[in-house]
């Protein structure tokens, strides 16, 4: 069996209690398949970098489990199924990657809050490349 770390982004309309099911309903999929969850990390309501079905957030969810490789296919048939499971990604890791995903998910967690304004407003703007800011700040090249 191989270590593997499942992120998914969950509809951010769902209630408490259905948002418990549909985590419920994820995790028995992974057993069905014979695979044993390591740790479940419930990451919170963020803001997704683009709407999915007209949702501006969505609930990360990350599970790390062990299962055979071939059943991965299988997991992945069963979760797009599911209408409220906006998007899932499976991804095989190792035990130190986990380590590092999960200090990084704990300053997530901690240091931005649910939802609030509009996330990466401020770095927008207009963008030039190295070239065109060397082209429009230099003399004009002699012919």
């Amino acid at each position: 069996m191989k270590l593997y770390e499942g992120m998914y982004i969950l509809d951010p309309l769902l209630k408490e209690d259905e948002l418990k099911a549909l985590i419920s309903e994820i995790e028995e999929e992974i057993k069905k398949q014979k695979g044993e969850i390591l740790e479940t990390r419930n990451v919170g309501k963020k803001r997704l970098a683009y709407s999915i079905n007209k949702q501006p957030d969505g609930y990360y969810l990350v599970i790390y489990f062990k299962i055979d490789p071939p059943k991965i296919d299988n997991l992945t048939q069963k979760y797009r199924l599911k209408e409220r499971l906006f998007r899932t990604m499976l991804l095989a890791t190792t035990e130190e990657l986990k380590q590092e995903t999960n200090i990084y998910l704990e300053a997530l967690s901690s240091s931005r809050p649910e939802s609030t304004g509009s996330y990466g407003s401020e770095s927008r703007g207009s963008y030039r490349s190295d070239r065109d800011r060397s082209e429009s700040t230099s003399a004009p090249r002699p012919e």
